[in-house]
């Protein structure tokens, strides 16, 4: 790794892509327990959230309010509004490159606080889940 530009952001956080999780885990042995984004309706409007275990999550679909510029913080209420670069990892090196950042430290923004749920005490589902986490990144690095 060559280094440009004298930069590492020691705080910085990575999402995933819709289909991480339901490409990564068996649906017949885990069904609804496999994190997805779902389409809901909230005061009437379409929104995605993610679904944990079964339980649709509290919160947005992404928390990236630094990729999605002004006004900051801004949260995306929809999948289609998430910057690729929250999930794709050669869209986030090209963006680092554009922002003059050499590497960072990425920490995951689980869905709905993956092993967070109060139904999260499958430990065998939350085990292949976090396996499916540990793929993500390592194609990212492998990039």
């Amino acid at each position: 790794m060559e280094i440009k530009h004298k930069l590492i952001s020691a705080d910085s956080h990575a999402g995933f892509d819709r289909d991480d999780f339901t490409k990564r885990m068996s649906a017949s042995k885990w069904g609804d327990k496999i994190p997805q984004i779902i389409e809901t309706k909230e005061n009437g409007k379409r929104i995605d959230r993610w679904t944990v275990y079964g339980e649709v999550r509290l919160g947005d679909v992404a928390n990236c309010p630094v990729l999605m510029g002004e006004p900051f913080p801004t949260y995306p209420q929809l999948y289609e509004d998430i910057p690729k670069a929250y999930h794709d990892p050669q869209a986030r090196l090209a963006m680092l490159d554009a922002d003059g950042v050499d590497a960072e430290v990425l920490f995951p923004n689980p869905p709905g606080g993956l092993g967070n749920s109060t139904s999260a005490s499958t430990p065998s589902a939350s085990s292949i889940a976090r396996r499916a986490c540990g793929s993500w990144y390592a194609l990212g690095i492998a990039s």
